[in-house]
């Protein structure tokens, strides 16, 4: 009993510091990173869109202008 009494805290500690890991900060991480992966991937591209229309609309208004 005494072995037990010595060995339980450590592996208490172990499996609660091994199922903070599992359950909550690795699947957390993962989403934060998949959340940073998306708004990146979708900034790429709506960000270009953006942009390129921004470009249209400034040249057309400038036409405009300057034809008058």
């Amino acid at each position: 009993m005494k072995d037990l009494i010595d060995v339980l805290p450590e592996v208490l500690l172990r499996t609660g510091v091994t199922w903070l890991l599992d359950v909550m900060i690795i699947p957390l991480g993962m989403l934060f990173l998949l959340y940073k992966l998306a708004v990146l991937f979708t900034d790429s591209f709506l960000g270009s869109a953006r942009a390129d229309k921004l470009e249209k609309a400034v040249s057309r208004s400038l036409e405009k202008h300057l034809r008058k």
